[in-house]
């Protein structure tokens, strides 16, 4: 026996040997293909910064493994490959020992064989993803199994089979299939003993231990199972036709390929059936409890996430396992010949597919060599190709880019391009682009797993650009960050940096250089940005501003409040240049002057000092909105006759989330005040110009300036703006669209339709539909002639890389609001989402329109994750009432479409206007549309003709809190999110939430605010303006023309009136007057008021207030509407 037991270990080991030798042998004959490369790329990032970093949608143990790989050999594709062959060689021991105790050596030793040479099993043990470990596993369990099933049951052999199946789980999340339907397997054998308590009791101690190790494996499940469903759209799975899929799965199974005959599946899944036969009742409970469950669940899978074949790897040991049991008796009964042809077709199959060596990178490297001129640029899609193609096509210098916003940033240098692209999330938004934009001259396609193509680009951009010719006095502005102005960047690259922009620096009277200055704190920044050691803050700015002297440029505006006047770190005399330093804080503000010909331009730089951005950062702000008026008009009598007025307003951070209101509110402010030209902060997002009154708004000094290099969220697209100032005249601008390669250099964009230079408004009033989403009915239809109910309630939507709040309907459909991204251009959209419904529709009540509705709609650049065009595109819709004014399919292809409607046979009318997308059909992706009326000064006599509605109008009020000792502190806002009140009632129709707020603490209650409530049941909109305890709340509108009366309404909640809390004293005050005053009591139902205004008043400009006052604050929420007539 103990020589027996020696040969058993000796063949064992021979197994374990031949099947790492077999897998080996061409463990580098293949290059790595792109799914490995993104493993080994987020293998080598594991560990950054001191945190662990993995994406949502992958499981951690195989990456950890693979880390410490990397570890050992950085370079070395045989060290990273090892471990994941060595997991399937000892998958076949383990399959070998399982075997033979349930059919004997010969049958192990096919079992290990069939394994080893399944040209699935090779391919995944012969690259460095994990999966091998997932095979590995897979016949650890079986194994374990079988030895607490059929030999004893002991706790050990189930402790192996629990730490099997948590180990595999937190490789891949597809093995908790496996893992389900073996415990399932485990249950049915115990319940043939159902008295055997102490089987139970071991049964149920095990399940419970395994179900906590995974729970936090379940629990990120949850949280990104509709991610992974959406990111993994871009590869292609299992079909859910049973034909299909029985098809795919058996020729990955079965040592198959393509080209092979159905017959070649079936004679296979004739010997699996017949293992299972042979194997008897054991068989029954594996085919029956194991390979049925887990084929059934893939199938379910298969119709909501896309299922890839090697997902199936954990089903190799046990078909291995069936396949080898009835081949043993074959040879038993007809001898060698037909077991000897049952090894020979998976051996040439393997052959086939995985023994010719790939040298597909190589060649595409070559192919590159051969035809590019020094200098061209290469560029690699997706990024994680790029060492990849470094490696095997020997150009380390290849440019990685991630999206077709990055490709705009290549193209832009102006020369040749050669692009290796294969597939990745952006792939249908990069084959689009180079339809769109870009002209490909010849085609080299690999032959790697996934296609990979190499094209050769031209960009049509200009290198340059010329201004219209004009005699007013002028001013330009540019930016700086990116632009070539650091220090260490190569002269001999760079050449001049501001070369491209010298001809326009000369089409204006002065230059004036938005530069956000370096200071300390920042280096690890530029660092990260720039891939280079920066230098200490002061030499970077000297440095930095002559440069910009020795461009042309006349001013610079030092942007961030790190760089206030009188810091020694920012040369503000540098080579001679005149600077505009921030202000720290408003109280300190000094304006600068310029010299305009024969007049001056007053320059009010205010930095950072305000930022109104969150609510709990209120309580923190010095400065408020009262200090930023005090600086306005001291800026304004400096001014003299003639004279203009720019502001600069401060950045603000949370752009995405208050959708640039803010800066409106301000900017508008300043408007009044008398700036002619406001540059807002908006963001990245706004890329607007506005003109307010006699002034005009630019949101956003992001707009012009350069992206910085390296970032990779900044936009290629910029402007960079002449403004003009006629004599007499309101100011203009003239716009030029620059696009900035990944250098950061200018090239010059052809105008958008538009968009571009002359930018000479009349004067319109504009408002974009976003702003009124929470006043919209939304509908949903499975077709364009059968709606369906809609029950509107708020939701909070994702799409693009913004949060969107707005309405979902019953049928899953949707429509949001928020800053949209198409082709890396942001704007303020709506957004239509299908759910399950053939089309979405937003109807906007009661809307005064204009002359015209400029509309801009696209496809979100999250929708670009198919590597195919979808057969069914929605069309876009404008109706006025039931009229059709517009309609158009869209295109799949990034960027925003833009089209001007004529709404001029219903200007200064009120109509509901109706935007409707659909129908969707099977194409599931969120839709963007931004529409904004315009209307002009005729129009807007037809508005102020009619009552002036507070509530409609509310952008143009202002909230100050009102101490005892006659203090005013003024309040932040608007926040353009949807706030829900806790405890308070959420209807079909929004009752219950605030928007627009203009808050004046963290506490959401704590503000004026537009919004919709119940009092006595009875739903009207109306303004919050909730009390505060001892101190007034003042809601200010103008100065404005004041005309005879005020009517309104006001009342309480019906939640307020269910507290029985105390009244409220309402006032109403014109010009500080007090002309109205009532104490509301706490009770149900809307109360009307009217008060006549004195005559004194009557034609002239006064500030109307609203004020409420309380003695205790407790659940006084007060409403209330008003007009003036």
């Amino acid at each position: 026996m103990d020589e027996r037991a020696r040969w058993e270990k000796r063949i064992a080991l021979l197994v374990l040997l031949a099947a790492e030798i077999a897998i080996c042998a061409g463990l580098t004959s293949h290059e790595i293909y792109g799914m490995e490369a993104q493993d080994l790329g987020l293998a080598r990032n594991l560990y950054t910064n001191g945190k662990f970093n993995l994406p949502a949608d992958q499981s951690p143990l195989g990456y950890i493994l693979l880390n410490a790989a990397h570890r050992l050999d950085e370079t070395s594709v045989f060290v990273w490959r090892l471990p994941a062959a060595t997991f399937v060689a000892l998958a076949a021991l383990l399959l070998y020992l399982m075997v033979r105790r349930e059919a004997g050596r010969t049958a192990g030793l096919l079992a290990a064989l069939f394994l080893t040479i399944n040209p699935l099993t090779l391919e995944l043990a012969r690259q460095a993803r994990m999966y091998g470990l997932v095979i590995g596993l897979a016949a650890w369990c079986l194994y374990q199994a079988q030895l607490y099933l059929t030999v004893t049951p002991r706790r050990r052999y189930l402790a192996g089979i629990v730490l099997g199946a948590v180990a595999g789980v937190y490789t891949h999340l597809f093995f908790l299939l496996f893992a389900g339907a073996l415990a399932g397997l485990l249950v049915v054998v115990q319940a043939r003993q159902w008295r055997d308590w102490r089987g139970w009791a071991r049964l149920a101690v095990a399940g419970a231990a395994g179900l906590v190790a995974i729970l936090p494996q379940l629990w990120r499940l949850s949280r990104v199972l509709g991610f992974t469903a959406n990111r993994h759209q871009a590869f292609p799975g299992l079909s859910p036709r049973p034909d299909l899929f029985f098809r795919s799965l058996s020729r990955e199974l079965f040592f198959a390929n393509e080209m092979s005959s159905p017959w070649l599946f079936g004679l296979f899944g004739a010997l699996v059936l017949a293992g299972l036969i042979v194997w008897k009742k054991r068989g029954l409970l594996v085919g029956g409890c194991l390979i049925l469950p887990v084929i059934g669940g893939l199938w379910g899978l298969s119709f909501s996430h896309p299922v890839d074949t090697r997902y199936v790897c954990f089903l190799l040991p046990i078909i291995a396992a069936c396949l080898a049991m009835p081949a043993a008796r074959l040879r038993a009964i007809w001898g060698w010949a037909p077991l000897a042809l049952l090894v020979a077709l998976p051996t040439l199959a393997a052959a086939e597919r995985h023994f010719t060596p790939s040298t597909d990178w190589r060649a595409a490297g070559e192919y590159i060599r051969d035809r590019r001129a020094p200098g061209e640029p290469t560029a690699v899609f997706p990024d994680f190709f790029k060492w990849t193609f470094a490696g095997y096509g020997g150009d380390p210098d290849a440019v990685d880019i991630s999206s077709p916003d990055e490709l705009d940033r290549v193209l832009a240098r102006g020369q040749r391009t050669f692009l290796v692209a294969g597939p990745g999330r952006y792939f249908g938004a990069i084959n689009a682009h180079l339809k769109s934009h870009v002209h490909p001259q010849e085609f080299f396609t690999t032959k790697v797993r996934e296609k990979v193509e190499v094209r050769v680009l031209q960009s049509d951009l200009p290198r340059s650009f010329d201004l219209p010719p004009t005699d007013d006095p002028s001013l330009l502005l540019t930016g700086v960050i990116g632009s070539g102005g650091y220090p260490w960047q190569d002269d001999r690259t760079w050449q001049d940096p501001f070369a491209r922009l010298q001809g326009l620096l000369r089409q204006a009277d002065l230059t004036l250089a938005l530069y956000e200055s370096l200071a300390p704190g920042r280096d690890n920044w530029v660092r990260r940005l720039f891939g280079h050691p920066a230098l200490p803050a002061r030499e970077t700015n000297v440095a930095v501003l002559g440069r910009l002297k020795q461009a042309g440029i006349d001013a610079v505006a030092l942007l961030p409040i790190r760089n206030p006047e009188g810091d020694p770190r920012v040369p503000f005399d540098a080579a001679g240049l005149q600077a505009f330093p921030a202000a720290a804080e408003l109280a300190k503000a000094k304006p600068g002057i310029l010299p305009l010909r024969d007049r001056r331009l007053v320059v009010l730089n205010l930095g950072q000092a305000v930022s109104l951005e969150k609510p709990h950062h209120r309580r923190k702000k010095e400065a408020g909105l009262a200090d930023l008026e005090q600086a306005v008009r001291e800026a304004r009598q400096q001014a003299g006759d003639g004279d203009r007025l720019l502001v600069l307003l401060p950045q603000k951070i949370n752009h995405d989330r208050c959708v640039g209101r803010e800066d409106q509110m301000l900017a508008r402010r300043a408007i009044d005040l008398g700036a002619d030209v406001v540059v807002g902060a908006g963001g990245r997002v706004a890329r607007e110009i506005e003109t307010y009154r006699n002034g005009l708004i630019l949101h956003s000094p992001g707009v012009f300036l350069t992206p910085p290099v390296g970032n990779g969220w900044a936009s290629s697209r910029g402007f960079v703006v002449r403004l003009r100032f006629p004599a007499g005249e309101p100011p203009r601008c003239d716009v030029v669209p620059v696009t900035f390669d990944d250098l950061g250099r200018p090239a010059f964009a052809r105008p958008a339709e538009g968009e571009g230079l002359n930018f000479q408004p009349s004067q319109p009033a504009e408002e974009n539909l976003v702003d009124r989403l929470i006043e919209a009915r939304v509908s949903s239809s499975k077709s364009d002639s059968k709606p369906v109910n809609a029950t509107n309630w708020i939701g909070v939507l994702q799409a693009s890389t913004s949060i969107h709040e707005g309405y979902r309907s019953s049928q899953g459909a949707s429509v949001g609001a928020g800053n949209v991204r198409s082709l890396g251009e942001y704007r303020r959209a709506l957004v239509f989402e299908p759910g399950r419904a053939g089309g979405v529709a937003a109807t906007f009540d009661d809307l005064l329109l204009g002359e015209s509705v400029r509309l801009a709609f696209g496809i979100v650049d999250s929708a670009f994750q198919a590597l195919f065009q979808p057969h069914d595109i929605p069309q876009v819709e404008f109706l006025v009432g039931d009229e059709v004014l517009f309609a158009a399919p869209l295109k799949y292809a990034p960027g925003w479409r833009r089209t001007e409607v004529d709404t001029s046979a219903f200007a200064g009318e009120r109509r509901p206007v109706t935007i409707r997308v659909g129908p969707f059909g099977k194409a599931k992706f969120p839709v963007a549309v931004a529409a904004v009326i315009a209307r002009s000064p005729q129009t807007l006599k037809v508005r102020e003709a009619e009552p002036y509605a507070f509530r409609e109008r509310f952008d143009e009020a202002r909230v100050f809190v009102e101490t005892p000792d006659g203090n005013r502190a003024a309040c932040a806002g608007p926040d353009e999110s949807f706030r829900w009140l806790r405890n308070e009632e959420k209807g079909f129709f929004a009752e219950g939430v605030l928007y627009r707020r203009l808050y004046c603490s963290a506490d959401l209650w704590d503000a004026a605010a537009l919004t919709r409530q119940k009092s006595g049941r009875d739903l009207r909109p109306a303004i919050w303006l909730h009390p505060l305890t001892g101190a007034k709340r003042h809601l200010v509108y103008g100065p404005l023309p004041v005309r005879a009366r005020l009517r309104g309404y006001f009342g309480f909640t019906d939640l307020a009136v269910k507290m029985k809390k105390g009244s409220v004293d309402f006032s109403i005050r014109v010009g500080g007057e007090e002309i109205y005053r009532v104490t509301a009591a706490n009770r149900g139902g809307w109360r009307d008021f009217e008060v006549s205004i004195p005559p004194r008043w009557r034609g002239k400009e006064a500030e109307i207030s609203f004020l409420a006052e309380a003695p205790d604050q407790s659940w006084r929420h007060f409403c209330f509407n008003a007009w003036m007539e």
